[in-house]
């Protein structure tokens, strides 16, 4: 009975230890992450301005992420990157897995925005959405790699959702004059 469990146990760890990273995606298939967040009490403009406060101090060069700020249209786009890590011969986590490229994307409008993380890509001469990486018959596929750059991707997307929604609820923190 113990012998069971302990096999039970094991195979537990094991399943858990080799968790699958999937994009959400859109209805063709890209990368895509998408969604409407309700802030009550503030207007749109209060709501772009938070955004683009947001965005001047998430990313370190704000100025090379913003493509659009328009206050007439409420909306705020952007292309902004990140670098990934791979690993070398040895097993260790270098710098050198590539870039990826997102487009982000918000709207506002009065007590709600809505924010959209899009074209996703590996920058590789042709387009290369990242859902690419779970096309197992592609030729030089390589799952240890691939499933390390989808969790790196899924778990950068996610802080940046987190850190933008928690931005938007409180704003910038002031910082006390007492001392």
């Amino acid at each position: 009975m113990q012998r069971n469990l302990f096999i039970i146990a094991l195979l537990f760890a094991f399943q858990t230890q080799a968790q699958e990273y999937e994009f959400e995606t859109n209805d063709e298939g890209h990368a895509y992450y998408s969604s409407v967040e309700e802030v009550s009490g503030l207007s749109n403009t209060d709501l772009f301005d938070r955004g683009l406060e947001w965005i001047n101090e998430y990313y370190v060069n704000p100025n090379g992420v913003i493509q659009l700020k328009d206050k007439e249209k409420m909306v705020i786009e952007g292309k902004a990157r990140l670098r990934l890590m791979t690993y070398d011969k040895k097993g260790n986590e270098v710098v050198g897995g590539g870039i990826v490229s997102y487009q982000i994307h918000l709207f506002f409008k009065d007590g709600r925005y809505k924010y959209e993380f899009e074209r996703i890509r590996w920058e590789k001469p042709s387009y290369y959405d990242v859902t690419r990486w779970n096309d197992k018959s592609q030729v030089g596929y390589n799952e240890a790699n691939y499933n390390f750059y989808k969790k790196q991707v899924i778990e950068y997307i996610d802080e940046t959702i987190e850190s933008l929604t928690e931005y938007m609820k409180v704003g910038k923190e002031e910082k006390s004059d007492e001392w």
